[in-house]
């Protein structure tokens, strides 16, 4: 849903590089992610990089609903 919400607000014209934009932020989220996990896996433990990742997913869905405006 929200990949779609992405470029709901942009031009016909230009939602192809929209989501070519959207897709290489996302590409680089599954790379960071696991190289977050390991980082923190090797300083720490496995147990901290999953509450480390477990609170950015929050963090995350907080921010959407904050930022996203609904329209009814």
């Amino acid at each position: 849903m929200l990949m779609g919400l992405s470029i709901k607000q942009i031009a016909q014209d230009k939602r192809a590089t929209a989501m070519g934009f959207f897709q290489a932020i996302y590409g680089l989220g599954m790379f960071a992610g696991p190289v977050l996990m390991g980082i923190i896996g090797d300083l720490f433990s496995l147990k901290y990089g999953f509450i480390c990742i477990g609170c950015i997913a929050l963090l995350t869905a907080l921010l959407s609903k904050v930022l996203i405006k609904e329209r009814i």
